[in-house]
């Protein structure tokens, strides 16, 4: 299993949003030397692990939040900024999001005895349309914005 820090320490270095690793060590508040010493786990020093919002924030880098899934079996999905809060494509996409969650948490439960009784496999069906409906949902406001110049109606 790969090492958190160690994903965090390449999100530093090489950070998509371009800021540098001192910057990114600033903006933590935090000693350039000292953060890559935690991150690298030299002995003696241990990361930080409430700054890693920050650092997140910081690097641009989705790589810690993956692989923290990775480590607890579960996904990272960022939401896209969408024309700001309470945007209508906006609002969709968490129903989504969170429709997908209790697909695959119906799944999970279905498969945790190894069987998927006749009334498991009505509910993965039931949860399973709702998530593609609600996909299908965005999509036609995406259509419909793009014949509307741009607006969601």
């Amino acid at each position: 299993m790969e090492r958190l820090s160690s994903v965090v320490h390449a999100a530093v270095k090489h950070a998509p949003s371009g800021l540098s690793a001192e910057a990114i060590a600033d903006i933590a508040g935090k000693k350039y030397k000292t953060l890559m010493s935690e991150l690298s786990r030299h002995e003696g020093h241990k990361p930080d692990m409430d700054l890693l919002p920050a650092l997140i924030q910081a690097t641009g880098s989705d790589a810690p939040l993956h692989a923290l899934g990775r480590a607890c079996g579960c996904l990272f999905v960022r939401l896209p900024d969408i024309i700001g809060e309470g945007h209508p494509l906006a609002m969709h996409l968490a129903d989504t999001v969170k429709d997908f969650g209790e697909l695959v948490a119906t799944l999970g439960e279905a498969l945790a005895d190894g069987h998927i009784s006749h009334d498991e496999a009505q509910r993965i069906a039931r949860d399973g349309h709702d998530v593609m409906d609600a996909v299908m949902t965005i999509i036609r406001m995406a259509e419909d914005a793009s014949k509307n110049e741009g607006k969601v109606l």
